[in-house]
């Protein structure tokens, strides 16, 4: 178990563990800052671990996953990833205390994944996602044999589910939402340019938020999609969700659109105070519009998956619309896209019928 402490400027970090039953304490210091000092406190104890001072096995599930997050994870995912699995931490802790990591077995597993069945079931799949990667890595690193998470039902409630899919307009809603949105329109009203962008380009929230100037080809009609805006908590540039840089064309009426704003910043939707648009507020003013178009209301995110299903209806192939969204596979998109594409199956064997049939 490491601890912290702030020494004058500096930080320093304390481990203590045990060996044949007499513990023993270990600390550095001259850290610049917290973090820097949890990373090489981590290394240091992973060190002990592999050189076999202490079984790694009798820590806690919950403290092992907090250790492998902030090792391999905090660095390389996003910071809405990063929460996500630090929720997960806060859930093992719930799930399983201070249950040594080599003491969970299958059927432990399995039996507390199942006192989750009244959350929604793609909830329970995010908690088994990260408890089964952080297991595995126990694994390679030797501290458990096998992985407990391998091959366990997941639990969850279907109608919760429902109430959490995927929101989404269809194409006349859509159509309404637009005109709603460009009446009496102002380059002030930054949040309305905002969510037109979304809805012709399907990018996400902190991908507008980070577009500037100069990544729009208004000659090619493109937008390159390099970078997103970290306004949880950095409030600078990162890497998009799968930090899949893309390249998507944009119809030229919404170019016109853009080319009305000032360009009084770097960043396309800067507010006259040089600050961006908060989350809150861009939603905000979305479900506004909605209520004068007299459409239910939907949320920023919604856009993007609104974005994707026109796409589907009118017939662009899985592999277009995953380019086009960023999704990391086609896999994904399938999954998003699921109910749309149950619906369009009978549509299509219908048309299967109709071109044999002629043939």
């Amino acid at each position: 178990m490491a601890s912290f402490r702030k020494r004058g400027k500096k930080w320093e970090y304390r481990i203590t563990y045990t060996i044949n039953g007499e513990k023993h304490t270990e600390s550095k210091g001259g850290f610049a800052t917290k973090k820097e000092a949890e990373f090489h406190a981590i290394e240091h104890q992973n060190k002990i671990n592999q050189g076999g001072y202490i079984t790694s096995g009798n820590t806690p599930f919950f403290q092992y996953m907090s250790d492998w997050a902030k090792l391999y994870k905090r660095e390389v995912v996003s910071p809405v990833t990063y929460k996500s699995i630090i929720r997960s931490c806060k859930m093992a802790n719930t799930l399983f205390g201070n249950t040594p990591i080599k003491n969970i077995t299958r059927l432990q597993y399995q039996s507390k994944i199942a006192t989750l069945k009244n959350k929604s079931k793609s909830t329970v799949q995010k908690y088994h996602i990260y408890f089964k990667a952080c297991f595995q890595n126990a694994v390679m690193d030797g501290v458990i044999t096998r992985n407990p998470a391998d091959n366990a039902v997941i639990v969850g409630n279907k109608e919760r589910d429902k109430k959490e899919n995927i929101k989404y307009i269809s194409y006349e809603e859509a159509q309404k939402l637009i005109a709603t949105l460009k009446q009496n329109i102002k380059p002030e009203y930054v949040s309305r340019y905002m969510i037109l962008l979304s809805l012709y380009t399907g990018m996400r929230f902190a991908e507008c938020l980070a577009l500037t100037w100069d990544r729009i080809d208004f000659k090619e009609k493109t937008i390159l999609i390099d970078r997103s805006w970290d306004y949880h908590i950095t409030q600078d540039f990162i890497p998009t969700k799968n930090r899949e840089i893309r390249k998507i064309v944009v119809n030229e009426h919404m170019l016109n659109f853009l080319l009305q704003l000032p360009k009084h910043s770097e960043f396309i939707f800067a507010k006259t105070d040089g600050t961006l648009p908060t989350n809150n507020g861009v939603n905000h003013a979305l479900q506004k519009a909605c209520k004068r178009a007299n459409i239910k209301a939907i949320t920023f995110h919604a856009l993007r998956h609104t974005h994707g299903s026109i796409l589907l209806y009118k017939g662009s192939s899985i592999l277009y619309i995953s380019k086009r969204l960023g999704h990391s596979s086609t896999a994904i998109t399938q999954q998003v896209y699921l109910h749309l594409i149950d619906e369009l199956k009978d549509t299509e064997e219908k048309l299967a019928l109709k071109i044999f049939d002629d043939l």
